[in-house]
C-alpha cells in the first residue's frame, strides 16, 4: 500500500472515531458515573431517583459551575456523588454551607456527608457492631415509615455528636456504645441530613427492609434538586475536545492523501531537447495541408540559411560561397552544406537534416564578424533584419 493509501486509511479511522464520540461528546457533559444518581448498577443510585419520581417527587439533576452554585431556601438538594470531596469542591462546600444558613435543606450521602459533617463539627466516625441493621431513633418526618434499615455499616459515634444534632437511626457500635448512621443538624435557617453509608440507598439495598421508605423520607415532598458542582472547564467537555481534535486530524490526513505536489520533486538540469518525432509530425502535417511540397519545406530551408548567417555574422547579401564556408565552420558536413544551397527546396528531407545538425553541432558561441548592414550603435554581429523567417536569399 502506498503512503497516500495509508494516510487515507488513517483519515477514515479518525473520522469513524470522531463520529462514535459525537453523541456523548457534543453535549459537553462528562460520562455518567457508575455510582451516580442515574446509574442502574448495583452500587448506583439510579433506583433512588426513580423511586422518588414514582412517589410523585420531581427530581431534577443539574450540573452547575462552582462559581455559579446557589442554594434556594425551602428547596431540598441532594449531594451523593462525592462532588464535595474533591479539591475543586472546596469552593462548592462554602457555597453549600452559605445556602443552608439561608434556609436550604441538604441531604448528603457517603463521602459528601463526611465532608459536610467535618465542616459542621461532627466527628467520631465509627462502624456498627453487626454492620447491617439499624433501627429508628426518633419519630421524625424522615423516619415516620421506617422501622429498620440494613447495610448501614458506616456511622458516627453518638457521644461525639454536637447538641444540635438529632440522631434518626441508631445501631450498636463495633467498639461499644451507639452508632448513628443518619443524623439531622440545624444550621442557621436550614437543615442538613447526613447519611454516613451510601449503600443504604444503593440499588441493591432499596428492596430490603425499610431502605426504600428511608429513601423517600429523606427527600421529603417538596422540590428536590440533585446538584453536581463542577469546576469551570472552559466551556467544552473532554469528549467535545476529543471529537474536535479527531476531526482536525482526519481533515489533515485527507488533505495529505489527496494533495498534489507543486511541480516535480527535483528540477531538471536543463530543458529536454524536443523529440525528433515532433518535427516529423509537424512536417507531415504541413505536407498534408498543401499540394506543393516545396512550399512546405521552403520555410525550413530559409530558416537554416538565416541561422548560418546569424551565427557566422554574415550580412544578408552574402554569396553562396561565403554561406557554404560559414556552414562548414559551424560543423556541417558536405551533404548538409549542399542542402542549404539555392534551388534545393525540392528535397524534402535534406534541409531538415541540415537544420537539425546545425542546432545540435553549434553549441558554443561563434565570434561574429562586423556587419556593415547593422544599424549604428548596434553591437558587433547584429543584423539589419535579424528575423530568420524573413526571406532574403538570392534566387
Amino acid at each position: 500500500m502506498t503512503g497516500r493509501g495509508l494516510l487515507a486509511g488513517l483519515g477514515m479511522v479518525l473520522l469513524v472515531a470522531a463520529l462514535w464520540l459525537v453523541p456523548a461528546g457534543l453535549e459537553g457533559d462528562e460520562p455518567e458515573p457508575s455510582r451516580g444518581l442515574r446509574s442502574g448498577a448495583a452500587g448506583g443510585l439510579g433506583g433512588w431517583t426513580a423511586l422518588l419520581r414514582h412517589e410523585g417527587v420531581d427530581v431534577r439533576i443539574a450540573t452547575v459551575e462552582t462559581d455559579e452554585l446557589r442554594l434556594l431556601p425551602r428547596t431540598t438538594y441532594l449531594f451523593a456523588e462525592d462532588d464535595l470531596v474533591s479539591a475543586e469542591g472546596r469552593g462548592a462546600l462554602r457555597r453549600v454551607l452559605a445556602g443552608i444558613r439561608d434556609g436550604a435543606r441538604v441531604v448528603a450521602v457517603g463521602g459528601d456527608a463526611a465532608r459536610l459533617a467535618g465542616a459542621l463539627g461532627v466527628r467520631g466516625r465509627t462502624r456498627s457492631a453487626r454492620g447491617s441493621r439499624a433501627t429508628r431513633a426518633a419519630r421524625a418526618p424522615e423516619t415516620r415509615a421506617v422501622g429498620a434499615v440494613v447495610d448501614a455499616r458506616a456511622a458516627w459515634a453518638s457521644g461525639a455528636l454536637p447538641s444540635r444534632a438529632q440522631p434518626l437511626l441508631r445501631a450498636p457500635a463495633a467498639g461499644g456504645g451507639v452508632a448513628v448512621p443518619v443524623v439531622r443538624l440545624r444550621h442557621g435557617a436550614g437543615s442538613v441530613l447526613l447519611v454516613a453509608d451510601r449503600d443504604v440507598l444503593a440499588n441493591r439495598a432499596l428492596a430490603r427492609a425499610d431502605n426504600a421508605a428511608l429513601a423517600v423520607g429523606l427527600a421529603g415532598s417538596g422540590r428536590v434538586v440533585a446538584l453536581r458542582p463542577r469546576a469551570d472547564g472552559g466551556g467544552l467537555g473532554d469528549r467535545t475536545q476529543a471529537v474536535l481534535l479527531l476531526l482536525v486530524l482526519a481533515a489533515v490526513a485527507g488533505l495529505l492523501a489527496r494533495g498534489r505536489r507543486l511541480g516535480p520533486p527535483v528540477a531538471p538540469d536543463a530543458d529536454p531537447v524536443p523529440r525528433r518525432s515532433a518535427y516529423v509530425d509537424a512536417l507531415a502535417a504541413a505536407l498534408e495541408r498543401t499540394d506543393d511540397p516545396t512550399i512546405a519545406v521552403a520555410a525550413t530551408h530559409q530558416h537554416a540559411r538565416a541561422l548560418v548567417r546569424r551565427r557566422a555574422g554574415l550580412p544578408r547579401g552574402a554569396s553562396e560561397e561565403e554561406l557554404a564556408a560559414a556552414a562548414r565552420r559551424l560543423g556541417l558536413r558536405d551533404e548538409e552544406v549542399a542542402a542549404l544551397a539555392v534551388g534545393r527546396p525540392d528535397d524534402l528531407v535534406a534541409p531538415g537534416r541540415a537544420l537539425a545538425a546545425l542546432e545540435s553541432a553549434a553549441r558554443g558561441p561563434v565570434r561574429p564578424s562586423p556587419d556593415p548592414a547593422a544599424p549604428a550603435g548596434a553591437p558587433p554581429g547584429a543584423l539589419a533584419d535579424p528575423d530568420p523567417r524573413t526571406p532574403g536569399d538570392p534566387a
